[in-house]
């Protein structure tokens, strides 16, 4: 809450908030960079152009939007899927690319560290920094690490050090491993939902922990636990409406 004379103003905070970094577009982002470029006539021309921003184009956008802050985090795929080596190396220069945003705009931008997984004991250490000496609020997960979920004790000091920290970690979904892919999806529509419950043996371990995952994923951890209370909006910015526009767009192509 924020005063304006003797009234309290409520501040509108976001969490699903992304950026990219040259070097994360040069790697593990390589993949998003050309499905942009593709998809440009969708309506994604911008995209890694504005996920590149951390400047006053964005916070221009924020204040057209009505957002007071935003809670920055790597966008997907992140570092998970790299090795120990390269995602340390990755995750520093995202976490100092960040850390400049938010020293420019200490009121506008808040960050969720990125984390290299695939070491948990230097995820552990890189989240403890960030916390301590930049105000970061918490960690950023995408999903599995090279097919291994955070409910492999193998992650855990990751766990026991945001739990330490009382920090949350943000989950993010990402794809699924490729067996996983080939199970489930094999011949039929593939969906982003990758999300796997982890409530069970991690929960119990870390009852003080605080997980918690995006406003598109079906289920939520810590204090928003549970269902959505429904599915994809249907409204012009949901992938609904974008699924229906392109499905439009090919069947004039194909009329034509």
């Amino acid at each position: 809450m924020e005063k304006l004379g003797n009234r309290e103003m409520m501040r509108t905070i976001t969490l699903e908030e992304h950026y990219a970094t040259p070097a994360f577009l040069d790697g593990p982002g390589r993949k998003l960079n050309e499905q942009a470029k593709m998809a440009k006539h969708f309506g994604y021309g911008k995209l890694i152009e504005e996920l590149s921003d951390l400047g006053d184009k964005r916070i221009a956008e924020m204040d057209a939007a009505g957002i007071d802050v935003q809670v920055l985090s790597l966008t997907a795929p992140s570092v998970q899927q790299l090795d120990a080596t390269e995602a340390v190396e990755l995750t520093r220069e995202a976490n100092d690319y960040l850390i400049e945003a938010m020293q420019l705009y200490p009121k506008r931008f808040a960050g969720f560290a990125t984390l290299p997984t695939a070491d948990p004991n230097i995820a552990a250490e890189e989240l403890e920094r960030m916390v301590n000496e930049y105000g970061f609020k918490g960690g950023n997960i995408n999903g599995h690490t090279q097919g291994r979920y955070l409910d492999d004790k193998f992650f855990w000091p990751i766990l026991e050090r945001a739990e330490a920290l009382k920090v949350p970690l943000y989950i993010h979904p990402t794809l699924p491993p490729k067996p996983v892919i080939e199970a489930y999806y094999a011949g039929r529509l593939l969906t982003r939902g990758d999300k796997r419950v982890i409530q069970g043996c991690m929960g119990l371990a870390y009852r003080d922990s605080d997980p918690c995952s995006p406003p598109h994923c079906q289920w939520s951890f810590g204090p928003v636990s549970g269902p959505s209370d429904r599915d994809w909006p249907h409204g012009r910015s949901s992938p609904i409406y974008d699924a229906q526009n392109r499905q439009r767009f090919i069947s004039k192509r194909n009329e034509a």
